[in-house]
């Protein structure tokens, strides 16, 4: 049995933001100075990681069971059959956090959709009005895979493993094939 304890992603600094419904009141105005102003931020929905325990809940069940068996068939030491089962979690890496620390305010996107530039070179590359803003789920839950096998293992006999390569050898060009590098050219050589 294995518990997994993965924390709640946090930026050293605390410049890590999110959207949270349950904050909205308001709509954010079109304004190209919006994604600086907190409290507009704020109002909208934005939380800091500052302002709440973490960008997303913990999960802290996370609990992986493991188990494996393996069982002598004909109590001779030369077949065994094999099971196994286990459930194996995953940190919560990647996309969020490089996305995560791109939300405004910390790193106000700079990008203007094209009717709105038209003859405002280079004003272009001002802060957008339209901000772009990766959400984190809230309740977000480790990931996790579950994993199983069967299988059965039979011990052969060294002379008859040698005896079928010695077969495939004589019998199988592929894997007689041999290659030499003439000037600039790779040529087969039997």
């Amino acid at each position: 049995m294995r518990y997994e304890l993965n924390t709640v992603l946090r930026e050293a600094h605390g410049r890590l933001s999110t959207w949270r419904p349950q904050n909205f009141s308001t709509f954010l105005p079109i304004n190209p100075f919006v994604q600086t102003n907190l409290d507009i931020l704020r109002a909208s929905g934005i939380v800091l990681q500052s302002d709440v325990d973490g960008i997303y809940d913990p999960d802290h069940n996370n609990i992986a069971p493991r188990i494996g068996l393996a069982w002598d068939v004909f109590s001779n030491g030369k077949t065994v059959l094999r099971t196994g089962y286990g459930v194996f979690y995953e940190t919560i890496i990647g996309n969020i956090p490089g996305n995560v620390m791109l939300n405004p305010p910390f790193l106000p996107d700079y990008f203007t959709p094209f009717p709105l530039t038209a003859g405002l070179w280079p004003a272009v590359f001002g802060p957008s009005p339209f901000p772009v803003l990766t959400i984190t789920q809230q309740k977000l839950r480790t990931p996790y895979a579950q994993h199983y096998n069967l299988e059965v293992q039979h011990e052969l006999d060294p002379r008859l493993v040698e005896q079928a390569l010695q077969t495939l050898l004589v019998h199988h060009d592929a894997l007689r094939l041999r290659f030499q590098l003439m000037g600039q050219q790779w040529q087969q050589k039997n």
